[in-house]
């Protein structure tokens, strides 16, 4: 038991002496709330239609340093389509199985005095989660995909 100890402190402090820095930057956009406040809950079981909906407008243009550039365009994007979820009965490590997949639909216009671009909608990024479990406890639900 001993050894099993300063074997698991040494590997700890091996791994916690050797930090590298994070670098990461945000391209495009994040749907800010996209799951809600209960998004680490699975539903009951059943299956479950949606349609998210998203639309996002602006007028103003930023370079990387977040200045505005100086335009009289507009920028509108539409983002929606069917969603299913999937919880079923079975369980797996003690957790309900679960599955959901959205095919969203997106179209994007731009509008600036020397480009007006209008492409007609079509189908954006799919996502596809075949695997997830929930788990429930009296005081926190878990889920995991």
């Amino acid at each position: 038991m001993r050894k099993r100890l300063t074997v698991s402190a040494l590997v700890i402090v091996g791994l916690c002496s050797l930090p590298r820095p994070a670098v990461t930057q945000l391209n495009g956009f994040n749907i800010k709330g996209d799951q809600g406040v209960k998004s680490g809950s699975q539903a009951p079981p059943g299956i479950y239609y949606g349609a998210p909906f998203y639309w996002y407008g602006t007028d103003t243009v930023k370079d990387e340093d977040g200045r505005a550039f100086s335009t009289t365009g507009e920028l509108n994007m539409f983002l929606g389509g069917p969603l299913v979820n999937v919880v079923t009965t079975k369980t797996v490590l003690g957790g309900n199985y679960g599955f959901m997949a959205v095919f969203p639909f997106a179209n994007v216009r731009a509008e600036l005095p020397r480009l007006d671009n209008n492409p007609a909608p079509g189908i954006s990024d799919m996502y596809v989660q075949p695997f997830n479990l929930g788990w429930h406890t009296n005081r926190a639900d878990v889920l995991a995909g």
